[in-house]
């Protein structure tokens, strides 16, 4: 799949004109200046700048031949897939006829190559960069690929998108007076992942305008949400434009200012709602996680395994997923993202932990073959299925793939969603039963009201807290974290027994 491997979406030719003219790629200087697309797919910026760059020329009284010239010396592409790079020069090639009424033989300076490896022959070369980069995992590149990533590109370290490799890759073709231009995924505003490539853009004051699509799908057939992402080095100013798709148009809503800007998370709104956030946090230096705990369920890995019904019992054992097992190894279990409180959604979960004093770990593989032989039996025989996945360092391969929730899991708590749409669903659990792919929060202490937490997750002020500042999903969908939840400010009360007033 082409998707995958080379990272192939293409533009719309509407989000092509909003980036070159807030890139200001028009008017008669650009007969002059060097704009490149370092991935260009069949030609969507390509073709608008030459049709640009004509009509300017023509403006300008060119001949034939001066045209000739600009075209063959200032525009320049880079594309790694070989159908798409000559589909990309035909369609230059019927632009130019359709354009000037005749063939001009033009020798493009578009390359069949791999951008990561053809910049270093432009280092500091351009006026403009301009595309919507690959949207690749770095773990589906090439060995070579990753190898000169890891080298050569201090963002390209971890679990990221190759796109970001290509913001710095514009970086280093800009000239000092460049201004880049690009779509992409809007993952680089909130994911941990990003967060030194947040700090550098803050650190430099390089953003100059965004445009954040939040759920609105730009791309066909592609679930992709994106952000315009408009930078330069040369402009020294305290904050950056702030713009939404509102009714079908981009629209400036807010001038962010970078010293307000938050490392961790980059999620803008508003001057009304981003003054609610400012003053929500001005009243109390106190936060839900001062006084909860609040996890992520279970996450095994592989829940068609792990998970299931009882569906017959004979003395200790159960008959679970088809094969019989030991009773006592299963927990009753709920999927947090899905409950809604009736006991009908229940289900049970093979649990290979232990308590070993305060804490819980897993059973050893001996212990689990000889104590709950049936169970160890049934996992082995997925046991390949099991090792295909990417669990934490040290985990053996029955273990749930995160270790996340395992020591919290057995207290009383309340369980929600990860996603609200108008209101925020939430639901006692007993301490008995267990939760994956969903949030919990359970008490620090045993004196801690449970009308503290109630009254937070019911109030309107949370819930427009989360409306501000959750990552969007399409059908109108905010996604709920447990970091939103820990950092809710809260007001606390000299009456230790009611902690808060709200």
């Amino acid at each position: 799949m082409k998707h995958k491997t080379l990272g192939q979406v293409y533009t719309p030719e509407w989000i092509v004109n909003e980036i070159l003219d807030s890139v200001n790629y028009k008017g008669i200087k650009i007969l002059n200046k060097k704009i490149i697309d370092p991935a260009c797919g069949d030609g969507a910026f390509l073709k608008i700048i030459i049709d640009r760059l004509i009509d300017e020329a023509i403006k300008e009284k060119k001949t034939i031949e001066e045209i000739k010239h600009i075209l063959e010396n200032n525009i320049y592409g880079i594309e790694i897939d070989k159908g798409e790079y000559f589909k990309c020069l035909d369609n230059l090639n019927k632009i130019v006829k359709v354009k000037l009424n005749t063939d001009l033989n033009i020798s493009w300076r578009i390359f069949n190559e791999n951008s990561l490896f053809k910049y270093k022959e432009y280092i500091g070369f351009f006026d403009f960069v301009v595309g919507n980069p690959p949207y690749i995992r770095i773990h589906n590149l090439d060995k070579d690929t990753r190898k000169i990533l890891k080298k050569e590109f201090m963002f390209s370290q971890g679990t990221i998108d190759i796109y970001l490799s290509f913001f710095e890759l514009g970086f280093k073709l800009l000239n000092k007076k460049g201004i880049l231009g690009y779509i992409t995924p809007n993952s680089y505003l909130h994911n941990s992942s990003y967060i030194n490539f947040r700090k550098y853009l803050k650190n430099n004051k390089a953003v100059k305008i965004l445009v954040d699509f939040k759920a609105n799908k730009i791309f066909k057939n592609f679930s992709t949400y994106t952000a315009i992402t408009i930078i330069n080095f040369f402009e020294d100013k305290d904050y950056f434009e702030y713009k939404e798709l509102v009714n079908g148009k981009i629209q400036k809503v807010n001038e962010i200012k970078y010293k307000d800007l938050n490392d961790k998370d980059w999620s803008f709104a508003s001057k009304e709602d981003m003054n609610f956030i400012k003053k929500l946090y001005s009243n109390t230096n106190k936060k839900v996680s001062d006084f909860f705990d609040v996890q992520y369920g279970f996450a095994t890995l592989r829940d068609n395994i792990f998970i299931g019904d009882i569906e017959e019992e004979k003395e200790d054992l159960v008959l679970f997923n088809k094969h019989w097992i030991e009773k006592k190894i299963l927990y009753k279990v709920v999927k947090g993202s899905t409950y809604k409180g009736k006991s009908s959604e229940i289900k049970y979960i093979i649990f290979p932990y232990k308590k070993l004093g305060n804490r819980f770990i897993p059973i050893p593989e001996e212990e689990l073959k000889t104590n709950y032989p049936n169970t160890y039996n049934y996992l082995l025989k997925n046991k390949e299925e099991l090792l295909k996945r990417d669990i934490d360092k040290g985990a053996s391969w029955y273990e749930f793939g995160r270790s996340q929730g395992i020591q919290t899991c057995h207290n009383e708590k309340i369980v929600i969603s990860t996603l609200m749409k108008d209101d925020i669903k939430y639901y006692f659990l007993d301490k008995d039963t267990f939760v994956y792919s969903g949030i919990f929060i359970i008490k620090k202490k045993k004196e801690y009201d449970w009308k503290i937490i109630e009254t937070i997750l019911s109030s309107e002020e949370f819930k427009r807290y989360i409306k501000i500042t959750g990552k969007d999903f399409s059908g109108g969908y905010k996604s709920i974290t447990t970091k939103q939840i820990k950092n809710y400010p809260t007001k606390e009360l000299n009456n230790q027994k009611n902690l808060f007033n709200y």
